[in-house]
């Protein structure tokens, strides 16, 4: 089984980006990756001053990515930035990562673009400034990796770093496309925060996850809606329950418009992730602070994609206007407006419906559900 490629977004900085502990587990319809490290080098007289992050879905599910950085220096100098691939541990030989998934790579520095140079991380690590251990243990993990960097003139003060690229996220099973963001390594520069920090996420009008918490504490991040949209949160009772994000989900639909988060003298203990449900599969939650998410016959629906004979069964025992509530569920999800007051008046009740006009609907998932409620009114027509 060839794993999916997928790529967790790039901070690059005097920095190395380091995949550790990559899993890469799945059955037929799953993928998923997880577990990242970004290591400072020469960093100690280093502060963020300004962080911006612009993240924003395109029309093919890849992730624009726009960062700027502020960074103070008390020295001036040439510095080594780059990034290094993970290798794979999913295969017993360990091929090196692609990074053919990062497009459109573009870096400035204090407004010159710098070209990036590759070389085999067995190679790159005698130019690399690490400690003895760090060394060792890239070269016994990383060796058949890449190191992708570039060289570039700082100045004393104020310096500025701007790079853009676009990246396809992970996609599996329970979700259409998920989008990482490590933040962490914030706590590796000096003064182990940024004074002035800005983060906006475009989904266009998905109904799409954003993490509930940033801190060890649980206090929930104050995302602001500008423009047009729908929000819930929800923190997690227990260690995991099912749901996108370990710790909580604030849930966002948006009509027009984009989400952000701003904060002075940010320094988060946890990362940044954008989750986009799949199409039949909204929510494990039923209803969150009284919004409704998914009911049992949306469920029922999800395991009608996929055949289970249960699913199917149960379909059996519903109504003609049940059967093509469930037949709707992917167009509603899709922001279609029905023009049948009945169906307009049951999808009206959840929380990421927002309808819009007309919404395409395609896939091998809508045509197993369309298929299997078609032959289930078919034989009762013939019965009839």
């Amino acid at each position: 089984m060839k794993a999916l490629k997928s790529n967790n977004m790039l901070k690059i900085i005097f920095i190395i980006f380091i995949f550790l502990n990559i899993h890469i587990f799945g059955n037929d319809m799953e993928f998923i990756s997880e577990g990242n490290h970004i290591i400072p080098l020469e960093s100690s007289n280093i502060s963020i001053k300004k962080e911006r992050i612009e993240l924003k879905k395109l029309d093919d599910y890849d992730m624009s990515v726009k960062v700027e950085f502020v960074f103070s220096s008390d020295e001036a100098g040439r510095k080594m930035i780059g990034f290094i691939t993970p290798n794979d541990e999913y295969f017993d030989d360990k091929p090196p990562y692609d990074p053919e998934n990062i497009k459109n790579f573009k870096t400035k520095v204090n407004g010159k673009e710098v070209k990036i140079k590759t070389e085999k991380m067995s190679t790159f690590i005698k130019k690399a400034h690490f400690s003895p251990n760090d060394k060792n243990n890239y070269l016994e993990n990383y060796k058949e990796a890449y190191a992708y960097y570039f060289e570039a003139d700082f100045k004393k003060g104020e310096n500025v770093v701007e790079h853009s690229y676009t990246y396809c996220g992970i996609i599996y099973s329970m979700n259409e496309r998920e989008y990482g963001y490590v933040l962490t390594t914030i706590s590796r520069w000096k003064d182990k925060k940024v004074d002035d920090f800005e983060i906006t996420v475009d989904m266009g009008d998905e109904f799409f996850i954003l993490p509930y918490t940033f801190w060890k504490d649980e206090r929930p991040v104050n995302w602001e809606i500008v423009g047009e949209g729908r929000k819930v949160m929800k923190k997690n009772r227990y260690p995991y329950d099912g749901v996108e994000n370990y710790h909580g989900n604030a849930y966002f639909k948006m009509k027009k418009g984009y989400v952000k988060f701003s904060a002075k003298n940010f320094s988060p203990d946890r990362e940044f992730r954008a989750v986009i449900p799949s199409r039949g599969y909204v929510g494990a939650d039923e209803v969150i602070d009284g919004h409704i998410f998914s009911d049992r016959l949306m469920k029922i629906g999800w395991n009608l994609d996929f055949r289970h004979p249960e699913a199917i069964a149960e379909a059996e025992k519903l109504t003609d206007f049940e059967l093509e509530i469930i037949k709707n569920f992917p167009f509603a999800v899709h922001g279609y407006e029905f023009s049948r007051k009945d169906l307009k008046d049951y999808f009206s009740k959840f929380f990421w419906y927002y309808p819009k006009g007309k919404a395409d609907v395609s896939g091998y998932e809508y045509e197993t559900r369309t298929r299997i409620i078609n032959e289930i009114l078919e034989k009762r027509k013939k019965r009839k």
